[in-house]
């Protein structure tokens, strides 16, 4: 992680303790290594890139542009656990994966374990990000469905989201989501996930919307928990990957 404070910020402390809780249980050793100039970020990524003990690197976000870019230009794509290399991503985006962002890999697991068939689903994401949003549309259009892609600067929002048979949001934005968002009957996903008042808060107005919804995931152990199984899923292949590519150098 980068933090010029040494602090993680609270969402990314969420996801990262519930990633240590994961690897005590599955016997995973996890280093938490905090940069607090962006010289030591790299030096770090530079080490762990190389280092025959790691099998996985998570950068975890937020991180200065200028850190994104080095992250998807540099971090190993062998050890690219959540798909951020531009390597990762552009195999993503051709159909043919080394691996799956951990997120939006979660957000089709849930609905499949929910029995949706997503084929011909009108499917609006709200969010955009190299993360979550434009991978996840990517994966749900591999499965038939119907996507948009809303953001920031889409008009009359609200009556996009109202088209959606499944309205799924990662923006970060506390309580973006409300009960006038969402089709009656509509499945709603709660990616995102920000403090408000010092609580940890979904973008879903779970109380409102569960009104109107068929099913609502809740903010913190709907998509979060599957999120990092989906990790571990990843890094057990990276660590298949690196065993095979060290037995044929």
């Amino acid at each position: 992680a980068y933090s010029s404070s040494g602090e993680v910020e609270p969402a990314s402390q969420s996801y990262l303790r519930s990633i240590e809780k994961k690897g005590r249980k599955l016997g995973v050793e996890i280093r938490t290594l905090i940069a607090r100039t962006e010289e030591e970020f790299l030096a770090l990524l530079k080490e762990l890139n190389t280092s025959q003990e790691v099998h996985g690197v998570l950068p975890l976000k937020p991180l200065p542009k200028s850190l994104e870019y080095e992250v998807r230009n540099t971090l190993n794509p062998l050890k690219d656990v959540d798909c951020q290399t531009y390597e990762n991503l552009g195999r993503l985006f051709a159909g043919e994966p080394l691996f799956e962002p951990a997120t939006p890999s979660a957000v089709i697991s849930l609905l499949k374990w929910w029995k949706v068939d997503l084929e011909g689903k009108r499917v609006v994401v709200v969010g955009r990000s190299l993360t979550v949003g434009r991978p996840l549309a990517l994966m749900l259009l591999r499965e038939n469905a119907t996507v948009t892609l809303c953001h920031s600067k889409t008009r009359d929002l609200k009556e996009v989201t109202r088209e959606a048979d499944i309205l799924i949001s990662a923006t970060g934005k506390p309580h973006l989501i409300r009960k006038d968002f969402v089709k009656p009957g509509a499945i709603a996903v709660d990616v995102g996930l920000s403090s408000l008042n010092g609580e940890l808060v979904g973008d879903v107005a779970t109380d409102e919307v569960e009104e109107v919804a068929s099913m609502v995931t809740p903010p913190r152990k709907g998509v979060g928990p599957v999120t990092t199984l989906a990790l571990f899923q990843n890094l057990r292949k990276a660590y298949e990957l690196l065993r095979s590519s060290s037995s044929q150098a």
